[in-house]
C-alpha cells in the first residue's frame, strides 16, 4: 500500500518486493474488495489524507 501512495506502478511495486505483476494485481484486488474502495489511487488518497500512511516521496 505504502509503494502504492508513493505513486508507483504494479511493475515498479512487483520489481521492489520480488513478485510478479500478476501477484501484484491479485493482491490490490483483495486490497480493494476488502476496503470496497473501487480503485487502488482512491485507496491510497483516503490512506494518506488519515494519515494512516506517510508515503516516503525521495525523487
Amino acid at each position: 500500500m505504502r509503494l502504492a501512495c508513493e505513486g508507483k506502478s504494479r511493475r515498479e511495486i512487483a520489481a521492489e518486493l520480488f513478485m510478479s505483476e500478476g501477484t501484484i494485481k491479485r493482491r490490490i484486488s483483495e486490497i480493494l474488495s476488502k476496503t470496497g474502495y473501487d480503485n487502488i489511487m482512491r485507496l491510497a488518497v483516503h490512506a494518506v489524507t488519515e494519515g494512516s500512511i506517510v508515503p516516503n516521496m525521495e525523487r
